[in-house]
């Protein structure tokens, strides 16, 4: 709480200065919340319906009840037997080394399932393990934990045009345009736990600001052009459906690109060229243009090597 506390303090510095954005990040711990209290935090806030978690089903419930405990060091595993529409079932098997054979010896211990329909646990044998797995499933038809908050989290983050600032995530520079939406979510997060915290930074708008970020951002389009390029060369043949799609996901990046250029006030012409270039060789794939389609797919990948 204090790092909080001393954030408030820089940012109480600098409210007055313009801003290009802000450095999001985020702690999260110990939540337990139900869906009826989430609802109501979420109208609190002001925050859109849309980024709710899903509704919590029998099934969803059972899910994590197993996929909670898994652990590496478990000497008993956890193994699907029959998934249906009907029912779920796993088995609860024993793992044993057979040194003198240099083997591993399985044993069934127990099966648990749940009727999709009724919500109904069952379980052959009760043992420790079926005992914890159906008191997981009792507790998670009740209660949002700590990682479906954190997903709400990434999906209100990745929404506002957002740039990644550490390699694999989790502190990100989210414009100034979204700045009501990140005070929703600091808002929102502390009222489910007292030690989850959403923070974050703003990023005055000076020359060398701009320019850094900009920096970060175009690294970052680069990888994503080249990672849709390298989805459409893994194609031999690439369906319509499949390529409309890369379409799309090029004008998506085409859009942020403007944006980012308005806010920060730098040229983007070299991310809009090789978008441009890659959108019309997808193109002329789609509409059969005469010619040669290998030269098509050469103009694709040519896209990952152009210069910003």
């Amino acid at each position: 709480m204090e790092k909080r506390f001393e954030l408030e303090k820089v940012k109480g510095q600098y409210q007055n200065f313009p801003k290009i954005g802000d450095i999001v990040w985020w702690s999260l711990s110990n939540i337990k919340v139900r869906r009826d209290d989430i609802e109501n935090m979420f109208r609190q806030v002001g925050l859109g319906e849309n980024y709710l978690p899903a509704v919590i089903t029998n099934d969803s419930a059972y899910r994590k009840a197993i996929k909670y405990n898994r652990k590496v060091s478990d000497p008993q595993l956890l193994r699907l037997i029959l998934d249906d529409s009907d029912i779920i079932v796993h088995g609860i098997v024993n793992e044993k080394a057979d040194m003198e054979n240099m083997n591993l010896d399985y044993a069934l211990e127990a099966r648990v399932s749940l009727d999709k329909g009724t919500g109904v646990f069952h379980s052959t044998t009760e043992t420790d393990k079926t005992k914890k797995i159906h008191e997981d499933y009792d507790f998670y038809m009740l209660y949002y934990t700590t990682d479906d908050v954190r997903s709400i989290v990434v999906r209100v983050i990745r929404s506002l045009n957002p740039t990644v600032i550490r390699e694999g995530g989790g502190v990100y520079f989210v414009p100034v345009t979204y700045e009501d939406t990140v005070k929703k979510l600091e808002q929102l997060i502390p009222m489910m736990s007292w030690s989850s915290v959403v923070y974050s930074l703003p990023i005055i708008d000076t020359e060398k600001t701009r320019k850094n970020i900009f920096a970060v951002y175009t690294t970052q389009v680069e990888k994503e052009i080249e990672r849709v390029v390298a989805e459409l060369e893994g194609f031999d043949n690439p369906t319509v459906d499949v390529l409309k799609n890369r379409v799309e996901k090029f004008n998506a990046i085409r859009l942020k690109a403007e944006m980012y250029e308005d806010l920060i006030k730098m040229s983007a012409d070299g991310i809009r060229s090789r978008i441009d270039s890659a959108v019309d060789a997808v193109t002329k794939i789609m509409l059969g243009t005469k010619g040669d389609a290998e030269q098509c797919s050469l103009s694709i990948g040519n896209v990952a090597g152009g210069a910003l």
